[in-house]
């Protein structure tokens, strides 16, 4: 049996966001045709849909 040496990392994870960072989960209402279409534009694009939805609402970054 080979035992394996635990590897120490700098810190206890990602340092916390502040309250503006933060996204939280929001929700609207769609048809499955609509959500299939942003589905299919999202994985063209190589994004979440929630992703795309900023992007075209917001302007892309």
């Amino acid at each position: 049996m080979v035992r394996k040496e635990k590897i120490k990392h700098p810190g206890p994870g990602r340092p916390a966001m502040s309250e503006d960072e933060k996204r939280r989960p929001r929700s609207f209402k769609a048809t499955d045709e609509e959500w299939q279409k942003m589905q299919s534009l999202a994985d063209q694009e190589g994004i979440s849909v929630a992703e795309l939805i900023r992007q075209r609402v917001l302007g892309a970054d």
